[in-house]
């Protein structure tokens, strides 16, 4: 595969659903179990209301204690969004090069002149989804990359380079596991 370079900005939108689905990953167990549970007490509750079991008001309780635990989660997450977007360090807007071929990826931010490159095998874990693609570097920096940024060839190139080199480190919504 030759060599690529794909120039782009990270927007608000990527940058947002990248956050949420950042957050949902990190407590992705809660959110199952409170989801299950808010869905196990409306088919309680509707149980209750036709009368074929007596009404207790503790399943409600924390059915509701769940819902309100996520809303103060997303509603925290947009505050950081927020206040990143707000502050003089964000990197929203700002222009980005990425360069990849079959076995190395670079990464370079023009506004401050970072440059990362590493062998593409080395990369802890690459995302891709339906809007975005994230490429962990490291247990400390993630870059984010629109999926707009991209044309359907080097989407496909990238693809099937990052299947090839990550394996199961690659999750995609578009290939299936073997």
């Amino acid at each position: 595969m030759e060599k690529q370079e794909i120039r782009y900005r990270v927007t608000m939108k990527a940058y947002h659903q990248a956050a949420i689905y950042g957050l949902i990953m990190r407590n992705r167990l809660l959110f199952r179990m409170g989801i299950l549970a808010v869905l196990a007490v409306a088919g309680y509750v509707v149980f209750a209301l036709r009368g074929m079991v007596e009404m207790s008001f503790l399943p409600v309780y924390i059915a509701v204690a769940y819902l309100i635990w996520m809303l103060v989660l997303l509603g925290r997450e947009e505050q950081n969004i927020y206040r990143y977007a707000k502050s003089k360090d964000s990197l929203i807007g700002a222009e980005y090069i990425l360069r990849f071929d079959a076995h190395t990826i670079a990464f370079e931010v023009c506004r401050t002149g970072g440059k990362i490159s590493t062998a593409m095998k080395k990369l802890p874990a690459v995302v891709e989804m339906s809007g975005f693609y994230l490429f962990y570097v490291d247990t400390a920096e993630c870059f984010l990359v629109p999926g707009s940024a991209l044309r359907d060839e080097q989407r496909a190139a990238l693809r099937e380079a990052l299947k090839e080199a990550l394996g199961d480190r690659f999750v995609s919504r578009y290939h299936a596991k073997k």
